[in-house]
């Protein structure tokens, strides 16, 4: 249900892939989406934060281009859940 989800969850459950969507639902053992703001956050968080725990060979890996910033899409959530609590 997307009423009882935040925007900026909806936002970014909209934004990601369709395998991010299923490893996203299979975390949170239903649709993301069905969870309230808080538990999704608290889902995220701990995904974002066992993925830093053991890296894989994809980091580092890839072409770069000069002058540009990638971003992971976890980091950006976690990026723009802290500027909200300071908001």
């Amino acid at each position: 249900m997307v009423s009882k989800t935040g925007p900026r969850v909806v936002m970014f459950y909209n934004g990601v892939n369709a395998p991010t969507r299923m490893m996203l639902d299979a975390s949170a053992n239903g649709t993301l989406l069905d969870k309230s703001p808080e538990e999704a956050f608290e889902i995220l968080d701990r995904i974002a934060n066992n993925d830093y725990q053991f890296p894989t060979a994809r980091l580092g890996s890839g072409r770069r281009t000069s002058g540009k910033l990638e971003l992971d899409a976890m980091i950006q959530f976690q990026h723009n859940s802290q500027l909200s609590q300071i908001f």
